[in-house]
């Protein structure tokens, strides 16, 4: 690595430093915890959640077959699973971009992929009855999967998707209303479907066709061909790996803590689900007290949550 920076001409590394600044920059909470819950962000999402509790009817809400902590098992994985693959991902992202030349790109790049892949895994560890399988005709690993998916601008890679059940397509979208509604971005939408397709390729409902694929970018090979940033984001969404991102990120355990809280008390299909992310979003957007990597991949994790409640609500009816 010290041979590679000596190689960057100032300005380059004027840039990088920037950059990381960016990327890997967070508020640190670790000392301050009882400073967490005076936060005016904490304080109108606890305000949301008041609001939203006192309108729930008396009788029990859940996810039909499912179990409640079933539930809240997948949610939180995908989650800590989402949010703890995008910030690996950013910063090995930025790596990887800084020695192709496309440090911004890398980073932006590698915390998507380590959104999806995180959140994938995490989902599919803790869902009940794991289904996560390989079939006879679709042998792909989960960060396989994601590498055909993800175009090299961050779209989907809609010719690889073969399936033409009407079922299989209700599984991979979410209505355009709830999209609306909860007012997520185009990227963190996109990060939330490429992990419901990724789920019915594990499922072996959705077959992909690798052949004659568009050429990838330098930074979209090297970043799928680092076992580094793959092997840390297939434990992102795991039990421990999500309790330790947790206690070391006092403001993003508050936030979890109390969004998960709302889907216990409140949600009981997608469609509450998207009603409650809609109301977070504004308020995270709005903060001055979230960086922007840490609103990033909080909405990577809301979005993730959204399509995965859409995935589950449906498989666990079967």
């Amino acid at each position: 690595m010290k041979k590679l920076i000596n190689t960057i001409c100032p300005s380059l590394l004027l840039t990088m430093i920037a950059i990381f600044a960016s990327c890997s920059t967070e508020v640190t909470y670790e000392a301050q915890s009882p400073k967490v819950s005076n936060t005016k962000v904490v304080k109108k999402l606890q305000n949301v959640n008041l609001e939203l509790m006192s309108t729930v009817p008396a009788e029990t809400r859940g996810w039909r077959r499912w179990s409640l902590k079933q539930k809240m098992n997948v949610i939180t994985a995908d989650i800590g699973g989402a949010w703890g693959g995008g910030k690996i991902g950013g910063r090995i992202g930025g790596w990887v971009g800084m020695s192709c030349g496309n440090p911004i790109t890398g980073c932006v790049f590698g915390a998507s992929v380590g959104a999806i892949v995180g959140g994938a895994y995490g989902s599919w560890l803790a869902s009940p009855g794991t289904r996560a399988i390989a079939t006879p005709n679709n042998s792909l690993s989960i960060e396989k999967a994601c590498k055909i998916l993800m175009n090299d601008d961050m779209s989907i890679n809609e010719n690889a998707i073969k399936t033409t059940d009407r079922t299989i397509n209700n599984k991979l979208d979410v209505d355009n209303r709830l999209l609306i509604e909860s007012k997520l971005d185009d990227n963190s939408l996109n990060i939330g479907k490429v992990h419901n397709l990724i789920l019915s390729v594990m499922d072996g409902t959705v077959i992909l066709q690798n052949k004659d694929l568009p050429d990838s970018s330098s930074i979209k090979e090297a970043l799928f061909n680092s076992d580094k940033l793959i092997d840390s984001c297939k434990i992102a969404g795991t039990e421990a790996s999500i309790g330790n991102l947790l206690t070391s990120d006092a403001m993003l355990s508050k936030i979890m803590e109390l969004f998960n809280q709302v889907l216990e008390e409140y949600a009981s299909k997608t469609d509450d689900v998207a009603f409650i992310v809609g109301k977070y979003v504004d308020i995270i957007e709005n903060s001055q007290e979230l960086t922007s990597e840490q609103k990033k991949s909080i909405k990577s994790g809301l979005a993730t949550a959204l399509y995965s409640s859409k995935y589950w609500e449906l498989t666990s009816d079967k």
